[in-house]
């Protein structure tokens, strides 16, 4: 039986671009989108659908905004929390980083609740798609 080993680079992974990586059952690895692109897709079906059935699906990816926003909603200050309220996706990002970088006492603990942000993405994924796995971590 195959066990995929979430480790940091899995975790690094989770970030790539929507598409980048790939989950390959049949070695229970992960493949760069331009591994694939020796693989010749029909006109008649979608990508996504056609790598299913070579038993290959979509890496777990983490949108950006959506770590910035889970951590600015554990913050106990709320004029900090208020300054985001009303900010868009890529916005919201842009300003998670200056105030990283002006309010670093808000910041201290995220290096680890990023690993646990994209550790808990990642252990999801898994059980969605039923695949073993293990945490090296």
């Amino acid at each position: 039986m195959e066990i995929f080993i979430i480790d940091e680079a899995s975790l690094r992974k989770a970030w790539g671009a929507e598409g980048q990586y790939w989950f390959s059952f049949i070695d229970y690895s992960i493949v760069e989108d331009f591994d694939l692109m020796h693989i010749e897709v029909p006109e008649d079906i979608e990508k996504e659908e056609f790598f299913r059935l070579k038993d290959i699906i979509p890496y777990v990816n983490v949108k950006r905004y959506e770590l910035a926003k889970a951590y600015i909603n554990t913050l106990e200050n709320k004029k900090i929390r208020a300054k985001f309220d009303s900010l868009e996706n890529e916005e919201f990002v842009e300003y998670f980083w200056k105030y990283f970088h002006i309010y670093p006492e808000f910041f201290d603990k995220f290096g680890d609740f990023q690993t646990e942000y994209l550790l808990s993405a990642v252990e999801n994924w898994c059980k969605e798609n039923k695949i073993n796995y293990t945490v090296s971590v």
